[in-house]
């Protein structure tokens, strides 16, 4: 079966935590949960950017100690989310709790390339209309580096618009619901140091988690920026303003780079994302190739390059244990998300893992896409 695409009408319900994670991006090394972008709509979500085996650790107290007891607990980091964005007007700001009021339009997640595609209606608390399109992508090419653009459209405002961009803000966000187990992630005893940067439009800096000792460098660059508007930036983020009038689009683009852990930056220019990603998937991992066929009493998932009903090539995977258990699930109509967020896909060098509805195996530089 072949999924091009990922959409609203695919998914089960449209609440904000289950979205949040539906439509995370990640490349196995750094994962970016799909927050709205305004810092006044985060309510009951964990708005979060999380990086594999990036973890604070904090000592267990026993009633009694025993031989075998665990010393430790480790818990990773939650950092501040690379999608914020806040606008203001003369008389409101998106930074300011219901100031802002977003209804999601629409969500495509798009498999060829890994681009997020987001349209969102805002009504201002003194009944202004903007149209807000979010386009966000994770190279796959070891860089670590997510793309973020986005294009604002007044409706009917005209006059001064404001825009921050902060990029270190606690995550210490509540979920509603009792069971989310996203809310043991912390961002408690972070050190933070920005580093002297001559360029106005980058930000770097070094974050140390104080536990481990273990330390990860950011940059952040604002690449492209409406003409006419002033750009300055601080160690809150970037700031900026200028002037709007009604069916005006505007656009702002950044790029968030993030390294390996204890580890520099690395060196990276790209001219297209999109086609790179596009060409990481179709030549390494033969996303656009691949036919499943899930033999139920054997617990193995063949792949074909006929369309013909039974017709199979060699086994590339067995399922065992849990995995047998999920398959199963899927196939009753039930369905699963295996998240291989591990260090393992790493040393062998997955693909971007979307956490979804969808089952991603990968195995023999072929991408089987189970739904």
């Amino acid at each position: 079966m072949q999924v091009e695409k990922l959409t609203l009408k695919d998914v089960a319900t449209t609440t904000r935590q289950y979205l949040e994670t539906i439509f995370a991006l990640g490349d196995g090394h750094v994962g970016v949960r799909d927050s709205l972008p305004f810092t006044g709509n985060q309510q009951g979500t964990l708005p979060v950017m999380l990086v594999n085996g990036f973890y604070a650790s904090n000592p267990i107290t026993y009633g009694e100690s025993a031989y075998g007891y665990a010393k430790n607990h480790q818990t990773i980091v939650s950092l501040t989310s690379p999608r914020y964005l806040d606008f203001a007007t003369a008389q409101t700001d998106s930074a300011v709790p219901d100031d802002w009021h977003v209804m999601v339009d629409d969500t495509v997640l798009d498999f060829s390339s890994g681009k997020l595609t987001e349209k969102f209606q805002i009504t201002t608390s003194d009944q202004y209309h903007f149209e807000l399109a979010v386009e966000s992508m994770i190279l796959l090419d070891d860089s670590h580096q997510l793309m973020l653009n986005y294009q604002l459209t007044s409706l009917d405002y005209a006059g001064e618009l404001r825009f921050k961009r902060p990029i270190v803000r606690e995550a210490n966000a509540a979920s509603e619901a009792d069971d989310d187990p996203r809310v043991a992630q912390r961002q408690a005893g972070l050190k933070i140091e920005f580093k002297t940067i001559a360029d106005e439009h980058e930000l770097q800096w070094q974050t140390t988690v104080a536990s481990t000792q273990q330390q990860l460098t950011q940059s952040d660059r604002l690449t492209v920026v409406p003409e006419n508007f002033s750009v300055h930036k601080d160690q809150t983020g970037f700031h900026g303003a200028g002037e709007i009038t009604p069916h005006e689009t505007l656009q702002w683009s950044f790029v968030r780079q993030v390294s390996e852990i204890n580890q520099p930056l690395a060196t990276s220019s790209v001219e297209d994302a999109e086609a790179l990603n596009q060409r990481i998937f179709g030549n390494n991992h033969k996303s656009k190739s691949v036919i499943v066929n899930y033999k139920r009493e054997s617990n193995i998932i063949y792949s074909s390059s006929s369309s013909q009903p039974g017709a199979m090539d060699s086994p590339i995977l067995r399922l065992r244990g849990s995995l047998v258990r999920v398959m199963k699930a899927i196939i009753s109509g039930i369905p699963k998300c295996i998240c291989c967020h591990s260090s393992s896909t790493r040393s062998r060098k997955w693909p971007s893992n979307y956490c979804t509805i969808a089952t991603v195996f990968c195995h023999k530089r072929a991408n089987v896409l189970v739904i």
